[in-house]
């Protein structure tokens, strides 16, 4: 999902997207974080 997110986001910050950019930070944000925390749980 995280890498996905990154995509989209990307995308519309390439095609000058700044609304779908934006839309797209705080998911991408918290995809980063669950995946840090579930590392460091499993760890």
């Amino acid at each position: 999902m995280k890498s996905l997110a990154t995509r989209i986001r990307n995308e519309a910050d390439e095609d000058g997207d700044f609304e779908g950019f934006a839309e797209l930070e705080d998911p991408v944000a918290f995809y980063s974080n669950t995946l840090c925390f579930i590392r460091s749980m499993t760890s």
